[in-house]
C-alpha cells in the first residue's frame, strides 16, 4: 500500500474552512457574559466553544431563521456572522488578545 500526503490540501474543495480572529471588544459585555453562561434557549442552536480564559470559538451560522432570533438582543454577534459571511469566513476566533479590526464596531468593558 503507498500513501501519500497531499501537498497543498488548499487545493482541495470542501477540506479547509477559514477562521476569524477578533477582538473580544467586538462583542458587548452581555454578549461576552451569555456565552460564558452557555445560556439556554438562544445559544443552545448556536456551535460554540470557550478558549480558555481567552475568548470563544464561534461557527459562523447562516441559519436565518438563528439570525432573526437573536438580532434583537444581540445585534453585535449577527453584526460579526454578517462581516465574515461576506469575507469568506466560516468560524470566528473571539480572542481578547487579538487586533481591534478598523472599521468594526467596538464595545468597552
Amino acid at each position: 500500500m503507498t500513501s501519500s500526503l497531499p501537498t497543498n490540501l488548499r487545493s482541495i474543495p470542501g477540506h479547509t474552512m477559514e477562521l476569524l480572529s477578533l477582538s473580544t471588544a467586538h462583542i458587548t459585555q452581555k454578549t461576552a457574559h451569555a456565552l460564558g453562561a452557555r445560556s439556554t434557549g438562544l445559544w443552545e442552536n448556536l456551535s460554540f466553544e470557550r478558549y480558555g480564559d481567552f475568548g470563544w470559538i464561534m461557527y459562523v451560522s447562516s441559519d436565518e431563521c438563528l439570525i432573526d432570533a437573536i438580532k434583537d438582543e444581540y445585534p453585535d454577534i449577527v453584526n460579526v456572522f454578517n462581516l465574515a459571511r461576506a469575507n469568506g469566513f466560516h468560524w470566528v476566533w473571539f480572542d481578547c488578545d487579538a487586533p481591534i479590526v478598523e472599521g468594526v464596531t467596538t464595545y468597552e468593558w
